[in-house]
């Protein structure tokens, strides 16, 4: 007897709930902080680099990084950047020549050295050269290109920006005297900023119906399709907006040839930080004024997400009614009004004996 059912199976995926259940798809790696703070120091007049920053003391080449390479009447000027994770990161470095550009609203510049001294690189005699940052908005840092990494290159020596770094194309070592001195240049780095996260291999949570189709048994590797990216742990800023939920699809063969096609929401979800381990605690950066005993005058400064994927299987391509499904179930059980224990609700139905398929 052939039954005409729409959909074969429903699916969510994400991390089990269980620690020994949990396997990492990826090792964890302390990625690099993105820069803070950029600054610059006269090092021929005795300033220091500042206490937690780093001096780009050479470029790529083996040069001596001087922002006025070369040219013999200017002080020794060098860059120096701080990383950390206590503030917006920046999403940009320039380069401000003060006789012909304009500062847009959202840019600052570096006028003066940490040591109080005017800022501007090379000699020119008619306006000066400075150093320019734009900092990321402070209500969602996460999921943005970010400033990573600087360095300085002479084009004078044939030096070219380093792999997967940006060169701005505007001389920092301008002369007074015309040709005398180096052509500097600065670049910058910019990658993904992610939030602290654990990532692992995703694992069917929950399905419907609780046994495999006789035509069709549930293929393990289902999760995997859901969330290829894997299952993820995160830690995102309070009161942050969340990224949206992400629809996806793809096709399986079974063993007898047969197209069986899947329909996938994946989003984010609280997940609750008792569950987590000290060595994942740790892992994730928390604090604890950030744990479970923070109080209602101390709430935490981050809150936990998990990321969870709900999934149809079905015979028929039916993408498009299956997607627009997916998204009136996510948006009913996140809605404030709903309630598990509804008669009306999933829950309920997927918890009557003796339901059919």
């Amino acid at each position: 007897m052939d039954e005409r059912r729409v959909a074969d199976y429903f699916i969510i995926s994400g991390v089990p709930e269980q620690a020994e259940q949990r396997v990492e798809s990826k090792p964890f790696i302390n990625s690099v902080l993105p820069i803070t703070d950029v600054t610059v120091i006269i090092k021929s007049l005795g300033e220091q680099c500042p206490i937690g920053y780093t001096c780009i003391e050479f470029t790529p080449g083996g040069h001596v990084a001087d922002l006025n390479n070369g040219n013999f009447k200017s002080p020794d000027i060098h860059i120096c950047y701080r990383r950390g994770n206590d503030k917006p990161p920046l999403v940009d470095v320039g380069v401000y020549h003060q006789d012909k550009d304009r500062v847009l609203p959202d840019v600052e510049v570096v006028y003066k050295t940490p040591y109080g001294r005017f800022a501007s690189t090379g000699n020119s005699l008619k306006s000066g050269t400075f150093i320019t940052f734009r900092r990321a908005k402070t209500n969602n840092p996460y999921n943005q290109l970010v400033v990573v990494d600087l360095c300085v290159i002479l084009n004078n020596k044939s030096e070219h920006p380093p792999h997967a770094f940006y060169s701005i194309k505007k001389n920092l070592n301008k002369s007074y005297y015309g040709m005398i001195g180096s052509e500097v240049f600065l670049c910058y780095k910019k990658s993904l900023l992610a939030p602290p996260s654990l990532c692992y291999t995703p694992q069917i949570i929950s399905r419907f119906p609780l046994q495999d189709c006789a035509t069709f048994p549930l293929p393990d590797t289902v999760p995997l399709f859901c969330l290829p990216a894997g299952a993820s742990i995160e830690l995102r800023p309070s009161n942050s907006p969340l990224p949206r939920p992400v629809t996806s699809t793809f096709v399986l063969t079974s063993d007898s040839a047969q197209k069986i096609y899947g329909s996938a929401l994946s989003f984010y979800e609280p997940y609750d930080r008792s569950l987590l381990s000290q060595e994942q605690k740790v892992r994730l950066g928390l604090s604890e004024e950030d744990g479970d005993d923070a109080t209602e005058n101390q709430a935490p400064k981050e809150d936990t997400y998990a990321l969870k994927s709900i999934c149809i299987l079905s015979r028929w391509p039916f993408f498009d009614c299956f997607e627009k499904f997916l998204t009136f179930l996510h948006k009913l059980v996140f809605s404030p009004h709903y309630s598990p224990n509804k008669p009306n609700s999933p829950t309920h139905k997927n918890n009557v004996s003796g339901t059919s398929h």
